[in-house]
C-alpha cells in the first residue's frame, strides 16, 4: 500500500485552523513531518497516530 502525504493546506482544512496556526503546529516537537526544500509533507498514517495520541492532551501553540 502506498503512503499518502498531506500538504499543510490539507491539515489546515482537516483541523479547521488558519495557515499561521497550522504552520505553528507543524513546527512543534513531535509533529510528524518531512521537510522538502522549503515545504512540508505530512504522512497521513503518522498524522492519524499523532491525532490519536493527542486526543485528550493539549498542544501549546
Amino acid at each position: 500500500m502506498k503512503e499518502e502525504y498531506l500538504k499543510p493546506s490539507e491539515i489546515s482544512k482537516i483541523l479547521g485552523y488558519g495557515m499561521t496556526k497550522t504552520y505553528a503546529l507543524i513546527h512543534t516537537n513531535g509533529f510528524p513531518k518531512i521537510k522538502i526544500g522549503r515545504g512540508y509533507l505530512i504522512p497521513r498514517s503518522e498524522f492519524d497516530k499523532w491525532i490519536k495520541l493527542n486526543l485528550r492532551g493539549s498542544v501549546v501553540l
